[in-house]
């Protein structure tokens, strides 16, 4: 059965503007107002767009009381051993939890650049992540692999994973 949490997605203002409209759609939810153009100046940015990064995430987050914290299954303490069983149950139990939010940044559709979204909903029996801002559903281990330090086609590769905003 799907775990779903509900959001109304803002639309990025500009074209590679994922990240600044993933994150006001979280603040929005939380009743925070800020527009994108706000949000994109405490990022960097490069060919691609607006880089994601825990040290910058926090520093905004910040302001609003928040904070974050990023996960990689393919950095320390897991290297490439992960248990999958326990990302299986890590999503699930996060999808119950209320008070956080989850973004997720990755490869997306193997383009040459990053992509960051909403995970909104996660099913354990199928494994298969819900995303808003992308409009997409993927597997979970597609997500991962999308996710890979390792992975010479993404700029920033070491910044993808998830990132827990509380």
């Amino acid at each position: 059965m799907e775990k779903r949490r509900d959001y109304t997605a803002c639309l990025p203002e500009n074209t590679d503007w994922c990240m600044p409209s993933a994150l006001q759609t979280v603040l929005k939810t939380r009743g925070i107002e800020i527009s994108q153009r706000g949000i994109t100046g405490y990022f960097s940015q490069n060919a691609d767009g607006y880089v994601l990064d825990n040290t910058s995430l926090r520093n905004f987050l910040g302001r609003f009381n928040l904070r974050s914290e990023f996960f990689n299954p393919f950095t320390e303490p897991y290297g490439n051993a992960f248990n999958w069983k326990e990302i299986d149950e890590t999503l699930h139990r996060f999808m119950e939890k209320r008070g956080e939010d989850l973004l997720v940044s990755y490869n997306h559709l193997n383009k040459s650049g990053g992509h960051v979204a909403i995970v909104s909903g996660f099913d354990l029996s199928t494994r298969l992540v819900r995303l808003i801002n992308s409009k997409e559903k993927i597997l979970l281990p597609e997500l991962l692999d999308a996710m890979h330090p390792g992975d010479l086609r993404v700029s920033g590769d070491s910044n993808r994973g998830f990132y827990v905003i509380q």
